[in-house]
């Protein structure tokens, strides 16, 4: 299966409200949250790893002691105990979201925010744009944010990063369908998945298209308190 965990960080103020997890996280990690100014950005770092170690836990009864990573030359994480495992984590406004499963997978959440779309004739391909602007005026935005976190969701899925330009390939929708084309050439060889985690932010989820009657589209929405709970024996 294929699953997706998430966490609402809006109630917590400060990384120090919930310092009982700090330990738990990889040193990587740690040090790349010391890095950070903001603090809403130390905040969803931790909670990045958090929740997929819960996930870890709960799906595949791995422990979190159990837990080592290893990257690839474009700094995809992954498991280095368990590769036939794979997962992906993204933030974004008040939400950090995790996905799960036993084929590569990319995840993205995007908070809706009001941006010049000219950001979209930039990066989108002509088709994009012409869609976007076929919407009616209110839904623009969310248009251009329902493409963006398809996008994201693609290239982390490839683990490529930056490299592989937004308007290189490209999406079209029929009716309820997420149509995927590169070069032109429609391919059928992921599958995509839409969603809203509420009416501010957007996510997006991309697998092999193999996959596709694996994934449970409803998104696992965690408490502070199941967290807690969960590594209760550790922190």
């Amino acid at each position: 299966m294929i699953e997706q965990y998430a966490f609402n960080i809006k109630e917590i103020g400060s990384i120090d409200e919930v310092s009982q997890f700090i330990n738990i996280i990889s040193d990587k990690r740690r040090k790349k949250i010391d890095r950070f100014i903001f603090m809403k950005d130390k905040v969803q770092g931790l909670f990045a790893e958090i929740i997929l170690r819960y996930a870890l836990l709960e799906q595949y009864s791995i422990h979190s002691l159990d837990i080592e990573f290893e990257y690839t030359e474009y700094g995809k994480p992954g498991l280095a105990n368990y590769r036939d495992i794979h997962f992906n984590m993204t933030h974004s406004g008040n939400w950090v979201l995790c996905g799960v499963g036993d084929t590569s997978l990319g995840v993205d959440v995007e908070q809706i925010k009001e941006k010049q779309l000219s950001m979209a004739n930039k990066m989108y391909t002509k088709e994009e744009n012409d869609f976007i602007h076929n919407q009616l005026q209110e839904n623009r935005i969310k248009a251009f944010y329902k493409i963006w976190t398809l996008k994201e969701s693609y290239v982390k899925n490839i683990g490529k990063g930056l490299s592989i330009p937004f308007d290189s390939f490209s999406f079209s929708f029929y009716q309820d369908e997420i149509q995927f084309y590169q070069q032109g050439k429609r391919n059928d060889s992921f599958s995509f998945n839409t969603g809203q985690l509420d009416d501010q932010h957007i996510t997006a989820l991309c697998v092999d298209s193999k996959w596709s009657k694996k994934i449970n589209e409803k998104v696992k929405v965690l408490t502070l308190e199941e967290l807690i709970k969960s590594f209760n024996a550790i922190i």
